[in-house]
């Protein structure tokens, strides 16, 4: 207890100074305060810190304010407050139990009052518990105790309550009926505060049902109350739901008016908490229109508003939206980190549903990076979380990701049983957006089974939800399958009709896109123009103020002159020997200031020769690694025909090559390092260098062999003892040992393929599912495959790089699929046309779209 309140008085000196004058003034008053006043004003101070969002100063001020409770009463508010702090920061379990706690006795003081308000917001913990049930029958309960009473206003108040609770489960008709009762009491006890609460709630309901015009009259009939009455917290908020409404309707630029309007007046409040949620949306929008870097900024400033005030639930869900930006930015391993750091945070407040968020984060990131069985143990581990607190919504899209998981792997039969699972959860929640892409998801895999009929009922479920949900990509996705799955089935009317369907929902996909292109460049256009205007005010403000700092300086000039001229023959001497004074100090400052000139210059010159020196290094960085590679014309020899298509993303690479003659034997390697650029290529070098090591050792007997001593002089060259406690640097490679000969190969491979082409048929031999370096799961050995080669035979080896790139019509990867049909698309080209071919390919599916990996294939033919 000592720690925790000395922890609250280093606080109250660092942190209090930026909160609101109330705090200020209880403070001050506790000390002057007798026994029985203390406690309520501890639980005042308790209560401020709640709305400022810090959890730790507020539960110390709460149990403060228990050393002097000295009846039932107090001790009833006590524990309803530390309920609603619970509450608050999304520790519901806790909140229930204080709850609980303060109905018993407020039951026994027979406080009705006191009983219904507990009651109320137990609901609340229900409803967020996603215990709906629990959260409608005890919200019935009260209503029967305000018809009781007869008091109207908490009636409005338990209908107003039921319609949310309707509405969170999707039940639109049920929440209107009762937000209307609302409406209907509050129109009669003009009560316009409530109303404008109630037409608010009307637009919630609109705005669920994609009504967004109808939605747009409700809040603004909200405003205008609001505004005319002077609530200025209402009226943000409100702004704050009105612009989402613009944004779900794509009116970006209206969006963005009204989340700046909201941020202005929370500003005005010294809200800083709202003024970071009100960030945190504005840079939502920009992520939809596609200005990531914007997206990022805005984050960002939201993130260190809640870091200011210490809002913990609030810090884990900013870092969570700040993975999201560089997830759809493309980068997936910061994604990743971020994703990580958000799920630390999350653990250590010990909300359940919040941290299944996060583990299900992880887990995409980790799919997006094509580290499988990552993903699989964090969709896992979300999904028991879920499964735990019965949030039957969350466990079904788990189930859902694992299937799609599986489906991207092409394990047609997992991914089957995972969709089925998925799809009959959601059918029993009724989840019709669920409903619609777990019928889709399962219909692509029982397409890949061959399994029509079944296929075509789900599609034809999956469409008919996407055109009750206005979902266009729903749409899209369905038909274009039904019209593929109906001309295999001879059936060419529908084929033909559900392809125009396809075209026109693709259509207003791009209708869509377009919309967020054209606001993106009109919010920047609009951005631009006010920067120039701030600018132009600025510039006509210093203008001004240098007319009246001239016209000054001459009025006092002219008096200067006056005095002069009127004391001139008693103070001519005085006056020249200041003047001299002064001249010698203007001389001083010209010549501190050509110093300071002169100054600026030399550092300037020197960080411009710094920079050459840099660019210099990464040059000569190059030239080094270049000279590493295996020279040009030690490869024609070895291999005569064979490519190697190598493109680094930056001036150094982290991918390389390597060949070497051991005996009669031609050692092979195509490698994919850690990081690029100058890290990559640090780690490029290593690798190159421990191959030449082990090949001059000669202390192998086949590839596996070469890839184990790689592995072990890998980690003991980066200290790798485990993944806990080690960096996770390493490489991924695919290496093979040729026996012209013989005609065969070994090969063994670190998260890398071997392709063969034989016959026009592709052969993909797969390697082992662990790095070069550290692994997260129990180290095995390497496996190693024996395979016999035939005349014609081509190999080929490569990174990740090539599969990854975004591009094409879509902007979506390439795809190992993709790729090996390329390979064997190009393979009847001789090899220096075949790397041509996959040169112009590259660069053409690349298109606009910046060069995300370094790039190493390879190829050989026998």
């Amino acid at each position: 207890m000592f720690f925790r309140i000395a922890s609250f008085i280093v606080f109250l000196f660092f942190i209090t100074p930026a909160l609101s004058g109330p705090i200020d003034s209880l403070l001050i008053i506790i000390d002057d305060s007798n026994e029985h006043e203390k406690f309520d004003l501890w639980t005042q101070v308790g209560l401020h810190y709640r709305e400022a969002g810090n959890f730790d100063s507020a539960n110390i001020a709460f149990h403060q304010a228990e050393k002097y409770i000295i009846n039932k009463d107090q001790k009833g508010n006590y524990l309803h407050n530390l309920g609603s702090l619970n509450w608050r920061f999304g520790k519901y379990e806790k909140a229930e139990q204080w709850y609980d706690s303060a109905i018993t006795i407020r039951e026994k003081l027979h406080d009705t009052v006191g009983v219904m308000k507990s009651r109320y917001y137990l609901t609340l913990v229900y409803r967020d518990l996603s215990q709906y049930d629990k959260a409608a029958n005890l919200t019935r309960s009260l209503i029967q105790l305000s018809l009781a009473k007869n008091d109207s206003a908490s009636l409005a108040d338990m209908y107003n309550h039921l319609g949310g609770i309707f509405l969170r489960l999707n039940q639109y008709d049920s929440a209107s009926s009762w937000y209307k009762k609302a409406i209907d009491i509050r129109f009669e006890m003009k009560d316009s505060v409530k109303m404008a609460d109630s037409y608010s709630n009307m637009g919630k309901i609109a705005r669920e049902q994609s009504l967004y015009s109808e939605a747009v009259d409700y809040y603004k009939q909200a405003l205008e109350i609001y505004s005319a009455i002077g609530k200025h917290k209402k009226e943000a908020y409100t702004r704050l739901l009105l612009g989402g409404t613009y944004w779900a309707a794509k009116k970006y630029q209206e969006a963005l008016r009204q989340y700046l309007t909201s941020q202005q007046l929370y500003e005005r409040m010294r809200n800083k908490q709202q003024v970071a949620s009100t960030l945190k949306n504005i840079g939502l929008i920009y992520r939809d229109i596609g200005n990531i870097d914007k997206a990022v900024e805005y984050h960002i400033r939201s993130l260190e508003l809640y870091r200011a005030i210490d809002n913990k639930p609030m810090i884990g869900i900013a870092i969570n939206i700040l993975a999201g930006d560089y997830w759809s930015a493309g980068n997936y391993n910061q994604a990743l980190d971020t994703y990580l750091k958000a799920l630390a945070v999350r653990k250590e407040l010990g909300n359940k549903s919040h941290i299944a968020g996060s583990y299900n984060n992880v887990a995409l990131a980790y799919k997006s990076l094509d580290k499988t069985d990552s993903a699989l143990v964090n969709y896992r581990r979300a999904m028991d979380i879920y499964t735990k607190i019965n949030d039957q919504r969350n466990v079904a899209a788990m189930l859902n990701n694992i299937g799609n998981l599986y489906k991207k792997n092409e394990q047609w039969d997992s991914a089957g049983v995972y969709l089925q699972k998925a799809l009959k959860m959601r059918e029993s929640i009724g989840h019709q957006q669920g409903i619609g892409y777990s019928a889709l998801n399962l219909a692509q895999v029982l397409k890949k089974q061959k399994r029509l009929t079944r296929s075509l009922k789900l599609l034809t479920k999956a469409e008919q939800v996407g055109r009750g949900l206005k979902d266009q990509y729903l749409i899209q996705e369905s038909c274009l399958l039904l019209s593929e799955i109906h001309d295999k089935l001879g059936n060419h009317e529908k084929a033909f009709s559900y392809y125009r369907e396809y075209h026109e929902a693709e259509r207003k996909l791009q209708v869509d896109e377009s919309i967020r292109r054209v606001a993106d460049m009109q919010i920047r256009f609009e951005a631009e123009k006010r920067k120039r205007i701030v600018e132009k005010k600025d510039a006509e403000l210093k203008q001004q103020a240098m007319r009246i700092y001239f016209l000054t300086g001459g009025l006092l000039l002219l008096v200067f002159l006056i005095i002069v001229v009127i004391i001139a023959f008693i103070q001519k001497r005085r006056s020249n020997k200041l003047l001299a004074i002064r001249n010698h100090e203007i001389k001083e400052q010209n010549a501190e200031i050509e110093a300071q000139r002169d100054l600026a210059e030399q550092q300037r010159d020197k960080i411009s020769e710094q920079n050459e020196k840099i660019k210099d290094s990464i040059l000569y960085a190059r030239r080094i690694q270049n000279a590493l590679l295996p020279p040009d014309g030690q490869m024609e020899k070895l291999l005569k025909q064979h490519f190697i298509l190598f493109k680094p993303r930056d001036v150094v690479s982290g991918d390389f090559y390597y060949f070497q003659q051991y005996k009669e034997f031609t050692v092979i390697a195509a490698a994919d390092c850690t990081g690029h650029g100058v890290p990559g290529a640090f780690m490029s070098m290593l690798g190159i260098s421990v191959l030449n090591e082990i090949m001059a050792t000669g202390e192998f007997k086949d590839a596996a062999g070469i890839l184990e001593i790689l592995r072990k002089k890998v980690k003991k060259n980066l200290h790798q003892t485990s993944v806990k406690d080690s960096n996770s640097d390493g490489m991924d490679l695919a290496l093979v040992i040729l026996d012209r000969k013989k005609m065969k190969l070994d090969f063994a491979g670190a998260n890398n393929p071997l392709v063969i082409v034989r016959d026009n048929q592709i052969i993909t031999i797969e390697g082992d599912r662990m790095p070069i370096g550290v692994h997260i799961y129990d180290e095995e050995d390497f496996k190693n495959h024996e395979v016999k080669l035939k005349k014609a035979d081509k190999i080929y080896m490569f990174s990740d790089g090539f599969v990854d790139q975004f591009g094409g019509k879509k902007g979506r990867k390439l795809m190992s699929k993709n790729f090996k049909n390329l390979l064997l698309e190009t393979s009847k080209y001789d090899m220096k046309e075949q790397k041509e071919k996959l040169d112009k390919f590259f660069v053409k599916w690349k298109n606009d779209y910046r060069q995300i990996d370094d790039v190493v294939v390879m190829g050989l033919e026998i």
